[in-house]
């Protein structure tokens, strides 16, 4: 909820909460975008930048985890990223084991 600056102190209308968006994107020569997009670009930068649910949660003022955690989509880059560290992962234990295995005299099958 966004309040007024000035008395009364109460809610914003939605449309008046999408003029203050809409001005400040464009004072900041940024695209339009509405409060909603605004709110769900934060909370994934807020995600990646390693932020939990719980604190996505806690600055977007959300009553409940089950709100948040639409959140929780899959980042397809992300995922690829340790997709690639584990396959490295397993290619560097693989080796390390072939070290290990002929330096200390046992044969493979044995």
């Amino acid at each position: 909820m966004f309040t007024r600056v000035r008395a009364p102190h109460e809610g914003l209308h939605p449309s008046s909460l999408n003029t203050v968006v809409h001005r400040a994107c464009r004072r900041a020569g940024l695209e339009e975008v509405g409060p909603h997009r605004l709110r769900h670009t934060a909370a994934t930068e807020m995600l990646r930048a390693g932020s939990s649910l719980r604190e996505v949660g806690q600055v977007l003022r959300h009553r409940g985890s089950e709100v948040t955690s639409i959140y929780a989509k899959a980042d397809r880059l992300a995922l690829a990223a340790v997709v690639r560290l584990s396959d490295e992962l397993c290619v560097a234990l693989v080796g390390l084991m072939g070290v290990v295995s002929r330096g200390s005299g046992l044969r493979s099958g044995s």
